[in-house]
């Protein structure tokens, strides 16, 4: 608005007129714009993993529970000694939705011995 104070005509003063940008906008000079593009990379695929029905735990799902519970205490001790399974615990380790999918394939017996 300052600008048509010097000069009533439509355009006004040229000191004080608004410059006119050279691009105009993305549509019409999308080329300009390339170095603005953003890449938004993909999370990774996740693993597959077995979708087991749900049921009810027996006397043997529970006794599995409490050796893999005891064996991961027993490996995060050796391996990280006593103070860190207080503080942190022994998810670190294995955590509870892999002993949990461990007890599952089990009863459904996907997991046969110790080696699978």
């Amino acid at each position: 608005i300052d600008h048509l104070a010097c000069d009533q005509i439509i355009t006004g003063c040229s000191c004080y007129t608004p410059m006119t940008p050279d691009i105009c906008c993305d549509i019409h000079h999308s080329y300009t714009f390339l170095l603005f593009d953003t890449f938004i990379p993909q999370p990774p695929n996740l693993p597959n993993h077995s979708h087991l029905p749900n049921y009810c735990m027996s006397l043997k799902e529970y006794e599995l529970c409490k050796v893999l519970k005891d064996w991961r205490e027993e490996k995060m001790a050796e391996k990280y000694n006593h103070s860190h399974l207080t503080d942190i615990g022994p998810s670190i380790i294995m955590s509870d939705l892999v002993l949990n999918h461990l007890v599952n394939c089990a009863h459904h017996e996907k997991i046969k011995t110790i080696e699978d």
